[in-house]
């Protein structure tokens, strides 16, 4: 069809997720037996599985809400190390006017 020989992609559904990597295995076999390709050749062809797509979705996500979260830490503790010093700044320069001044300088 379209004057080609070949496929790009052939789709299989198993009827359980336990078959699913005894089901690649066979395909492997079957394919490299068409291919004739040799023991010691690697294969021409890609074979990949739901569950390795979703392991990898998962991998990505757990990542980025990692990232997400040291992010998040960092501004919090910058935004709290910023408020802190513009309350200290803010006590030291009041300080006679809230009553503090007696106990800090006895002179």
């Amino acid at each position: 069809m379209f004057n080609v020989i070949h496929l790009n992609d052939i789709f299989v559904q198993v009827r359980n997720e336990g078959l699913m990597e005894e089901t690649a295995r066979r395909l492997r076999e079957l394919l490299r037996e068409r291919h004739r390709l040799a023991p010691d050749r690697a294969d021409d062809f890609t074979i990949q599985n739901q569950l390795e797509l979703m392991r990898t979705q998962r991998e990505a996500q757990l990542t980025f809400r990692n990232l997400t979260v040291g992010v998040a830490s960092l501004s919090l503790a910058v935004g709290g190390v910023g408020i802190l010093s513009v309350m200290l700044m803010s006590v030291r320069e009041r300080v006679k006017e809230i009553g503090l001044g007696c106990s800090l300088n006895p002179d």
